[in-house]
């Protein structure tokens, strides 16, 4: 009975909330006019707003069935409008910009790490990470059931090399791929840690932190420039004679 009281005034103030919403667009549009309605913030707010009445009031209208609920978390989104215009989160948003010509370029790199260490590891190990394979027993694969995590097809290794990408466990699949292989198997994990993480994990941090040294240079400079252009608003008879 708590529970049932609980969620019925939730309901209702999620309602109030809405129609708030939905007054402070309107108040929004009566203070600046039509022309706030080319801007890409009232345009984000709007469709969000809309979205949170328009299921509330179909919520209502369907004797309380959350059909449509899921409109309801979009008006979370409404929490980006805190750090918007912030200096940090327009550094953000346009290092994010700079970084699309590099990945270009890196994401290529990647796919082929990735598809041949995938082909490699099926060829290797595939069909004898599993359940069955007594020489898995005691081993910490085993232990910690990363069965799951294997080399028997191709979505399987792709996940599992991207497990071995954030170092993830490296050692416990490497241990694992010893005890079903034999040591040689060393090398190929060795070789993809050295491909993926030292050459193209590097590399995109390397580009992140050169986008993000640039840009604060940029806004840097940017803003000395404002202050060496600025007027001198000192009064005249401030002058020591």
């Amino acid at each position: 009975r708590v529970h049932g009281e609980v969620i019925f005034w939730l309901d209702w103030i999620d309602r109030v909330f809405a129609i708030l919403f939905i007054m402070e667009l309107a108040f929004k549009f009566g203070a600046c006019g039509p022309t706030i309605l080319f801007t890409k913030r009232f345009a984000i707010e709007s469709v969000i707003s809309l979205a949170g009445l328009a299921s509330s009031l179909a919520s209502l209208a369907a004797a309380g069935r959350r059909e449509f609920g899921a409109l309801l978390a979009l008006r979370v989104l409404r929490c980006a409008r805190l750090p918007m215009g912030t200096r940090h989160f327009d550094s953000l948003v346009a290092t994010i910009g700079d970084l699309g010509p590099a990945l270009k370029s890196l994401l290529p790199l990647i796919i082929i790490v990735f598809y041949v260490a995938a082909a490699m590891g099926m060829a290797l190990l595939g069909g004898k990470l599993t359940r069955d394979n007594p020489c898995l027993n005691g081993t910490a694969y085993a232990g910690a059931n990363y069965f799951g995590n294997n080399f028997n097809d191709l979505g399987s290794t792709m996940v599992t090399l991207f497990e071995l990408l954030v170092v993830n466990n490296w050692f416990v699949f490497m241990d694992a791929g010893v005890a079903v292989t034999s040591k040689w198997i060393r090398i190929y994990f060795i070789a993809y840690y050295m491909a993926s993480v030292w050459v193209a994990a590097n590399i995109f941090v390397a580009f992140t932190i050169d986008a993000v040294n640039s840009k604060l240079a940029k806004l840097d400079e940017k803003a000395q420039n404002t202050v060496a252009e600025a007027p001198d608003r000192r009064p005249s008879g401030s002058e020591t004679e």
